[in-house]
């Protein structure tokens, strides 16, 4: 038996967003949210409601990656951003991954006038933000990461650089008592960005792996300080 093709082909998927406007109509700031591993954007939207009365454009966009997370529950699906089995796989598909997100906002960008955008990740979603912000860093200006770590290692040459990433403002939150996401490499990978000018900043919170109310409260804080404005009633 003779093997006479063997390749590598693509193949697209349909993947669910939703585009919230909290305010009136008009330019304003683009906060996109990528959830955690095994959830979906009605988790994260449900998680980061009291962000929503923020004046902005509020993007939540779902894992490609489907996962059957509990046999006993036949309905119940979650999702994943990336694979991550080996490190060839786990860079093909956050790449993959962050094309297709590139590609929404690309769609929406001349639909509504964004002044800004602003990536907020939690978990799962947090490596993916940090990894979109630092390869598409055009598009990025601000990069929120809750309980994910910042993988400077793999941009080594542009945080060395000083001037491609400089106009991003990075806050990473951390809980203690995370068993998943180690704070202490996290602070380290800050205090790497600090060491080479970049705007980064370390807040190590109570509790361990969940995006916490105290995340959201802190988040919020540190958005209103760069400008961003509650939604007047």
């Amino acid at each position: 038996m003779n093997t006479l093709i063997a390749g590598k082909s693509t193949f697209k998927l349909q993947v669910p967003y939703k585009l919230i406007r909290s305010g009136e109509q008009g330019k304003k700031p683009m906060i996109v949210y990528f959830h955690g591993y095994g959830e979906d954007i009605n988790e994260m939207e449900a998680k980061v409601e009291s962000l929503l009365t923020l004046d902005a454009y509020h993007l939540f966009i779902q894992g490609p990656y489907a996962l059957q997370l509990n046999p006993q529950e036949k309905n119940r699906k979650g999702f994943s951003y990336y694979q991550y089995d080996s490190d060839d796989t786990y860079l093909n598909s956050i790449e993959y991954t962050s094309e297709f997100i590139q590609e929404i906002i690309d769609q929406i960008i001349p639909i509504v006038e964004v002044s800004r955008i602003t990536l907020v990740g939690y978990s799962m979603g947090a490596y993916l933000a940090g990894y979109w912000a630092f390869t598409r860093w055009k598009h990025a200006n601000d990069l929120i990461m809750i309980n994910g770590r910042l993988k400077t290692e793999w941009f080594k040459a542009k945080i060395e650089d000083q001037d491609v990433l400089n106009h991003i403002q990075i806050v990473a939150f951390n809980g203690k008592l995370d068993k998943i996401v180690d704070p202490n490499t996290q602070r380290e990978m800050i205090n790497y960005c600090n060491i080479h000018n970049l705007k980064a900043e370390f807040h190590e919170l109570n509790g361990g792996h969940q995006l916490s109310n105290d995340d959201l409260i802190q988040i919020k804080d540190w958005l209103l300080t760069l400008g961003y404005r509650n939604v007047e009633m």
